[in-house]
């Protein structure tokens, strides 16, 4: 089975950064991000500010984790993560294809590099993907 990991992207300060928890209250699901140690270094940000990018469960070719979002390049081009919800599956999405592809139909994961993403990198979505 797939293990579920995700990032954020926090719309709000406009970073990304590991979700390792979720914990719902009454303004609903936040996901918690640790930047130190103890209780007192959790910082809470409310998941509407936010967009939620889920691990692929699939790793590139340098063994990074290729995640929802990200921006991937192999020999051919720059490839766009996204999930399809028609065929219930992360899918490529790269300019001048007709249609989205899964991996292992266009190109294999670790044919691939993570070079960036949507959020922080869309000088190179608007280049290629």
């Amino acid at each position: 089975m797939r293990e579920k990991k995700f990032r954020a992207w926090d719309r709000k300060n406009k970073r990304i950064f590991q979700v390792y928890s979720f914990d719902t209250v009454d303004s609903g699901c936040i996901p918690r991000q640790i930047k130190g140690e103890g209780i007192d270094d959790l910082e809470f940000v409310y998941a509407a500010d936010c967009d939620l990018l889920e691990y692929t469960g699939l790793t590139d070719r340098n063994g990074k984790g290729i995640c929802e979002g990200d921006l991937c390049r192999d020999s051919t081009g720059v490839s766009r993560i996204v999930w399809h919800d028609t065929f219930a599956s992360f899918c490529l999405v790269r300019k001048g294809w007709l249609s989205s592809h899964f991996f292992g139909e266009a190109v294999d994961p670790e044919d691939v590099e993570v070079i960036g993403n949507i959020y922080e990198n869309p000088e190179l979505l608007s280049k290629e993907a």
